[in-house]
């Protein structure tokens, strides 16, 4: 069983990645975010709710404690469920 990363511990591990831009985000239920792409690398920590993450090579659900890497210039979507979600974000540019 893989154990949920704790939020201290993922806060460390994105200062030590260089992950200099640190965010906190409260997305409301049922939000989707149609195909974009980031000219960072991006990397969510699910706090609270789930995420599904959409890219060409197919779909991925992120939930409580699990961590979602999503490189810079990737194609992707995301959709929240009906309980939305709590992330925390850490961008690298």
């Amino acid at each position: 069983m893989i154990r949920p990363m704790e939020e201290a511990t993922y806060r460390e591990r994105l200062a030590a990645d260089g992950y200099g831009e640190v965010l906190e985000r409260t997305i409301e239920p049922n939000v989707s975010n149609e195909l974009h792409e980031h000219p960072y690398d991006a990397q969510l920590l699910i706090v609270s709710g789930e995420l599904v993450l959409g890219t060409p090579s197919g779909e991925q659900t992120f939930r409580v404690g699990e961590v979602c890497v999503v490189p810079r210039n990737t194609r992707h979507c995301e959709r929240y469920g009906a309980a939305g979600a709590r992330l925390v974000i850490g961008r690298r540019y």
